[in-house]
């Protein structure tokens, strides 16, 4: 079987027509910047031959780690994955580790020519000293600063161009990897999918672009790639994050066990923030059995019901016990 049969495929025409249906996209800045790419080095983005090194920003979450897979086993190439620790986003160290250590087994085992252990930076996006005053201004001026932060509709959701601040690790990490291994790379790939840009303006097809026509001017290497294995118009791929969950699982890649919740501490997904809505529904929008275990779902069972309302008023002592347990071993 052809792996990458296993990849929606679309025309560059039907990319360029959704995207301009897009509300963050920029149709002319795209077809400028390739314009200028044709005619610096005659393309806007190729895809590396098997055995090729590249870099990949990897988060252990769902898109990032399926992209990991994919680029390993359909395109064959050799994954250096640089994991970038954000505390605020929830991608903490211990479990984002914890992880990784398990996908690391996992493809060492299964792709050993091409595995490489993952590299860990730490990253603040939010600039302490601006949030916190943030949070001032919230407390003793609410009604003026919630008008003030939502006039372009956004600001609490997205972090204004953090997209871009991680191209330079990468390139740090490029050079390293040259210095050490005496190996050159020319190809960035993060792990975005096509419907981030709809809510997030760092993650359009516009800002990919940008970003790699500013990487090149700014180290003026003009062979340098930055790319999204799911977004990338010159291989026809334009994926959702539903795309992705069923590609891996026709993979039969362990997709469970990558980790999503932004809660801090806790050993299962919370199964309530955030970004563990955003799983299940890539999970139930792919039509894929969704395996990972969210404790809401445990908390929300018939035992559970039972236990607050007959075990936990009578046997307080006990509970305390049990809870300590719980929280010890669980989270």
């Amino acid at each position: 079987m052809n792996l990458k049969s296993l990849l929606p495929q679309k025309t560059k025409k039907e990319i360029l027509k959704t995207l301009k249906r897009k509300k963050f996209e920029n149709i002319d800045a795209i077809k400028t910047i390739e314009k200028f790419f044709i005619k610096k080095r005659n393309y806007v983005f190729k895809m590396p031959p098997p055995s090729t090194p590249v870099i990949l920003l990897l988060s252990g979450g769902l898109d990032s780690t399926i992209s990991w897979a994919i680029l390993t086993k359909i395109y064959g190439l050799i994954v250096y994955p640089l994991v970038r620790i954000s505390p605020e986003s929830g991608n903490e160290l211990r479990k984002t580790k914890k992880t990784l250590k398990f996908f690391s087994k996992f493809f060492k085992k299964e792709f050993p020519n091409l595995f490489r252990k993952p590299f860990f930076f730490k990253d603040i996006s939010l600039i302490p000293e601006i949030h916190k005053k943030y949070l001032t201004n919230l407390r003793t001026d609410k009604n003026k600063l919630f008008n003030f932060i939502t006039s372009n509709n956004e600001f609490l959701t997205e972090i204004p161009d953090f997209m871009s601040r991680f191209i330079s690790p990468a390139l740090q990490y490029k050079n390293l990897i040259y210095i050490r291994e005496k190996k050159k790379i020319n190809t960035v790939f993060l792990g975005l999918v096509a419907s981030d840009g709809d809510a997030v303006k760092a993650q359009t097809f516009t800002s990919l672009r940008s970003m790699m026509f500013n990487a090149c001017n700014t180290t003026q290497d003009y062979k340098l790639q930055i790319s999204s294995i799911a977004i990338e118009k010159e291989l026809g791929h334009f994926l959702a994050g539903k795309d992705l969950v069923k590609i891996g699982s026709k993979l039969e890649f362990p997709i469970e066990k990558t980790w999503s919740c932004q809660k801090n501490g806790s050993r299962y997904h919370c199964g309530k923030c955030p970004n563990c809505g955003n799983r299940k529904y890539k999970f139930s929008n792919a039509g894929v059995d969704d395996k990972t275990i969210y404790l809401s779902n445990y908390k929300s069972s018939l035992i559970f019901f039972y236990y607050k309302k007959y075990f936990q008023p009578y046997f307080p002592l006990l509970h305390k016990a049990l809870k300590y347990a719980y929280n010890k071993i669980i989270h």
